[in-house]
Parts: C-alpha cells; sequence; structure tokens
C-alpha cells in the first residue's frame, strides 16, 4: 500500500508537488557549480599571496645563495653530493612557488627567480 502511495505521489503534476514549487535541478547544479568554482578561486588566491607574503620573504637572508642553489638543482643530477642536502630542499621550494614557463631558459628562469625574491625583499 504505501508502494501505491508514492507512486501516486511522485506521479502527480508538479503544480501539486510541493518539491518542484523551488528551483529547478539544472538550476541547483548550476549554484553548486558556481559556488564550487568560487571557493577553488579562493583557496588559489590564498596560496599565491601566502607564496608572495609568506614563502618568498624567507629567502631575503641571502637571494643570491639561494638561486645559485636552485641552479645547481636544475643543471647538476646529485647537486648535494655527500653535503648536507638541506640547503638545497630549502631552495627546490623556489622551484614550487616560482615555476619555470615552459621553454625558458634556465638563465632567464634564475634572472626571474632572483627578480621576484628582490620585489618580495623590498
Amino acid at each position: 500500500m504505501e508502494r501505491l502511495r508514492f507512486r501516486a505521489y511522485c506521479n502527480d503534476p508538479p503544480e501539486n508537488n510541493a518539491e518542484e514549487s523551488g528551483p529547478s535541478g539544472m538550476i541547483r547544479i548550476a549554484a553548486v557549480f558556481i559556488i564550487f568554482a568560487m571557493l577553488i578561486l579562493f583557496a588559489f588566491n590564498r596560496a599565491e599571496r601566502h607564496a608572495e607574503e609568506v614563502s618568498l620573504p624567507r629567502y631575503c637572508d641571502d637571494p643570491d645563495r639561494h638561486v645559485q642553489l636552485v641552479g645547481q638543482i636544475l643543471n647538476e643530477e646529485n647537486p648535494a653530493g655527500d653535503a648536507t642536502r638541506r640547503p638545497y630542499v630549502i631552495a627546490a621550494k623556489l622551484i614550487y612557488i616560482i615555476p619555470r614557463h615552459e621553454g625558458e631558459v634556465i638563465g632567464s628562469y634564475l634572472n626571474r627567480l632572483r627578480q621576484r625574491i628582490a620585489d618580495s625583499c623590498h
């Protein structure tokens, strides 16, 4: 009997169905998509701001040394050798904060990296 009532409720015309009086399903999906896209954009914006305001100023103590280490990381297979790897790991974070453009020569990338660090230090 309950099954028949459920079927009758589902088969009612939209004007009698209280659930259909709100926005349609497509509008709900679009609203959820827009909210999700806004949250993603907000997260990317916060990450970029964090990189500019917090992460890059950490390299202001000796920017030329950090850029030199990044150059070694990009040019050598084992740049640390038997020495401690910590300075190279710290410098390698720069590669993720400021990635190389596709086809960019290492020398111009290092110059751009040096300039971005200098800009964040002032």
